[in-house]
């Protein structure tokens, strides 16, 4: 058998890379009994589930102070592999302290070679080459793409697909075509745009609408935003024109007009929402990414109940896989508040780990203060075109 022996990490990435690209019979990990109570089930699962991995992990524990016993339980744990005839490799991607210094004075001891990978180059990285059983030569490859699914999985969570909205999961030609036209909207009418949209979600849920003139006048009269009927009308005009609605009408009594198409109604009577698609065009277009969502519903605990309320979610607005780095993206059309930042900066940390990429994509510049705070949070500030 294939046995790979690891330094149990806190980053689950490091802990399975090398069973994303080699056929291994079985991984022996190393580490301290609070990590491995954590990390044990989802690393069991996931090597099972999308690595062939044949046999259950082991998780031997080891004293973060003592070098020599650190030394000893590795030693003996080598040695009962090689009495049964499996080939032993050693993976230090990511290893640190004690285990670190005891697998290099172990592979010199014992002959057994030694690698890690470059986890956003995702390139393999040997040592000790002139040994005869390098990983690269004697282990069968093979190539488990990441993906979002996987990616959540690994980090103990998983993807609610019950709460995710239907509109933003699949995406025709037309609907693309269809997003980008509601974004010349956005842009030609930016300061009225959320209002306008949240006025839609008042009173225009329907494919067909129809309105008293009344109604409108007392909603726009009471709220910020859209100025008066004049401008409402040249909003829905600039729709019609581009055929996002068809059968405007309106005058001295009413208003009427029917929607494009159910997903053109989603995304007007959503505010935000064409940002959030605007963004995952964008993202998805970008050369290198292999899967990118938007509106993506995570749990935290990776069991969906069926109890309503059980569960803890977080939506994130556009999520993106580039190799094995993930982009964590929010969207904020308005006024961005501190707690956007620190939602982002939380559910990236927990999801995506030191290797995810944090992105605030805003329709207009940060306050300093934020900006510097998203700085320091090492939150890039995109502001979209």
């Amino acid at each position: 058998m294939i046995i790979n022996f690891e330094f149990l990490d806190e980053e689950p990435i490091e802990n399975i890379i090398t069973c994303l690209h080699y056929k291994v019979d079985k991984v022996v990990f190393f580490g301290e009994k609070v990590r491995i109570d954590e990390k044990k089930n989802s690393i069991e699962r996931f090597l099972k589930k999308y690595c062939n991995v044949k046999e259950r992990p082991e998780f031997l524990e080891i004293s973060n102070t003592d070098l020599d016993a650190v030394v000893n339980v590795m030693r003996n744990a080598i040695n009962l592999e090689r009495k049964q005839n499996n080939e032993c490799y050693f993976d230090v991607t990511g290893g640190e302290g004690l285990a670190l210094l005891a697998f290099g004075m172990l592979s010199r001891e014992l002959k057994v070679p030694m690698h890690m990978y470059d986890v956003e180059k995702d390139e393999l990285l040997e040592f000790d080459k002139d040994y005869a059983e390098r990983i690269s030569k004697n282990v069968p490859s093979q190539s488990v793409r990441m993906n979002l699914d996987k990616l959540i999985e690994m980090h103990g969570g998983v993807i609610s697909y019950k709460h995710n909205k239907g509109y933003k999961g699949c995406h025709s030609k037309k609907d693309k075509a269809d997003i980008r036209k509601l974004w010349k909207l956005k842009e030609r009418f930016e300061k009225e745009w959320n209002q306008f949209t949240m006025f839609l979600a008042r009173h225009a849920q329907m494919m067909t609408v129809e309105l008293s003139v009344e109604t409108v006048s007392e909603d726009i009269s009471t709220r910020k935003g859209i100025k008066n009927l004049t401008k409402l009308n040249q909003i829905l005009d600039a729709l019609a024109e581009v055929e996002m609605i068809r059968n405007l009408k309106y005058g001295n009594d009413s208003y009427s007009f029917t929607y494009k198409s159910e997903f053109v109604k989603s995304c007007l009577c959503d505010s935000g929402s064409v940002l959030e698609q605007y963004t995952f065009l964008q993202e998805q277009n970008n050369t290198g990414n292999l899967d990118c969502r938007v509106g993506v519903h995570i749990d935290w605990d990776g069991i969906i109940h069926t109890e309503q309320g059980r569960d803890v979610l977080n939506e994130i607005d556009v999520l993106s896989m580039y190799g094995n780095v993930p982009v964590f993206i929010s969207c904020k059309g308005g006024n961005v508040d501190q707690n956007a930042l620190y939602e982002l900066d939380a559910v990236s940390s927990r999801f995506g780990g030191k290797y995810a990429k944090k992105v605030l994509v805003v329709s207009k510049p940060l306050s300093k203060g934020h900006a510097l705070r998203a700085e320091e949070m090492e939150i890039e500030e995109r502001i979209v075109e």
